[in-house]
């Protein structure tokens, strides 16, 4: 038989009724572990006047036995639920705390108390199919209303909730009643999930195994598997699982919008580039630097060598305050020593002593002046600092011909990029949070039944769209 699952159980330690402590968890997760269990969802208690463990804590404590039993059992895998119960305010709850679901899912756990009317189970699975959700009733084979009566439990079904009974009471250890409602359930095929219900390791203990045996016996191991395995991952692949082929069918068939988008966000930065945005012209000039270690005329290996190595020196002193203000002085320039600064770049290539200095302006021939006049007031500045023997030019600055910014072809390819991107999550936001029935296909693909006809729309009449009651939505 495939992998067991336990989809009730109540082992996250100290916030309910379940396991007190972390060693209690770990005992009864060794006993899952033996029966064949490996994945689980754990459902703590959630009920007024009763179990109020605040969420915050509920998860704290449903890690650290989930960081344990990694070490322990790395093969089993635990997942957090809740047991909710029906007394709750529903529709608040599924509305502002969605830990009360199954592993994050769409699924709900729902209990009632036995006495509970069917009037009332009704109205409350109503409740939950309304918020988007789809129930699963806890151990419905504990209530009057539904034990005396499979005819009114097909009828939850068919509302869209799923029934989950305990595996107790299908081995006869709860009541013969509670058996014999459990072997009806499954000869009508109305039972959905199998929990252990689990409490501790004495009283209330983990038996998948056991009752997985049994109905494999009853019912055949094809059975078995279904209610023990299938179906709990059925609710694991809501949580975890994207139809990528569709997802792709469906930003294939918004491709239009894609386009459309891409091209009116690259058109737009095309326009702010070229109307908002101020072009930018580089002008550059260079320069030899020499530093002689002697008087004599000839130029040594040790005069290059040192040359080289003091390049990153002859920068600092190109852009050093005095060489800057003096430039800014000489141009007569509207320019703070911070701001010129800024329009300044100086390079130098490795193993040589030229030094280049760009200098970037809105006006060509502004730069084109601002960098000859950096050039020779660091000339003189180099010489006097660093008693240099000559400051050669290797090239006059350049007046530019074209802008080097802004690229609008560069904007443009970005701006067309961003927008298709934007489009693309746009639609995979919406896809994943529709959850209406558009199609009969859809009908029969997310809640797995058959259409019987379709009534045409009268003439005039728009289409709407309708909300998926039993809350499966997509699948993910």
């Amino acid at each position: 038989m495939k992998e067991l699952f336990d989809v009730h159980c109540h082992m996250v330690p100290g916030v309910d009724d379940g396991a007190a402590d972390l060693e209690e968890s770990l005992a009864m997760l060794k006993m899952q572990h033996e029966d064949g269990v490996r994945k689980i969802i754990i459902t703590p208690h959630y009920r007024r006047r009763m179990f109020e463990t605040p969420a915050k804590k509920v998860h704290e404590q449903f890690l650290k036995l989930q960081e344990a039993a990694k070490k322990e059992y790395p093969d089993m895998s635990l997942y957090l639920g809740c047991e909710l119960h029906s007394n709750m305010d529903l529709q608040d709850i599924l509305e502002k705390r969605k830990y009360v679901t199954m592993a994050g899912s769409s699924y709900v756990l729902l209990e009632f108390s036995e006495g509970d009317s069917a009037q009332h189970i009704r109205e409350r699975v109503y409740n939950v199919l309304s918020c988007g959700y789809e129930p699963i009733i806890a151990h419905v084979e504990r209530y009057q209303a539904t034990v005396k009566s499979v005819g009114f439990s097909s009828d939850l079904v068919d509302m869209g909730a799923r029934l989950q009974v305990n595996v107790e009471s299908i081995l006869g250890k709860y009541t013969w009643g509670a058996k014999r409602y459990c072997r009806k359930l499954m000869k009508e095929d109305l039972l959905g999930f199998v929990g252990s219900d689990s409490h501790n390791t004495k009283t209330r203990i983990p038996n998948i195994g056991a009752g997985a045996a049994y109905v494999s016996k009853k019912m055949g191991e094809a059975y078995a598997e279904r209610i023990f395995h299938d179906n709990p991952k059925e609710m694991l692949r809501d949580e975890i699982e994207i139809d990528l082929l569709e997802l792709l069918r469906v930003l294939w068939s918004k491709i239009g919008y894609v386009i459309l988008a891409a091209l009116a966000l690259g058109i737009l930065m095309v326009l702010v580039s070229k109307v908002f945005m101020k072009p930018q012209y580089e002008s550059t000039t260079k320069m030899y630097v020499l530093s002689k270690q002697d008087s004599s005329s000839t130029v040594t290996s040790g005069d290059l060598q040192a040359s080289s190595l003091l390049t990153k020196d002859y920068a600092e002193l190109i852009q050093s305050r005095q060489v800057v203000e003096t430039v800014i002085a000489q141009l007569n320039l509207d320019l703070t020593y911070e701001e010129f600064l800024n329009k300044i770049t100086v390079t130098t290539q490795n193993d040589t002593r030229i030094l280049s200095i760009t200098v970037k302006d809105e006006d060509p021939y502004v730069a084109s002046q601002m960098a000859d006049a950096i050039r020779v007031a660091a000339a003189d500045h180099i010489q006097n600092v660093m008693n240099t023997e000559a400051v050669n030019v290797v090239d006059e600055a350049n007046i530019p011909d074209e802008p080097v910014s802004p690229s609008i072809k560069k904007n443009g390819l970005i701006g067309a990029i961003a927008g298709a991107f934007i489009a693309i999550v746009i639609i995979i936001i919406v896809y994943l949070t529709n959850d209406t029935i558009q199609t009969s296909e859809d009908v029969e693909r997310y809640l797995g039944v058959s259409t019987l006809g379709i009534i045409p729309l009268a003439e005039g009449q728009k289409k709407s769209k309708k909300k998926n009651k039993n809350g499966r939505g997509r699948k993910k």
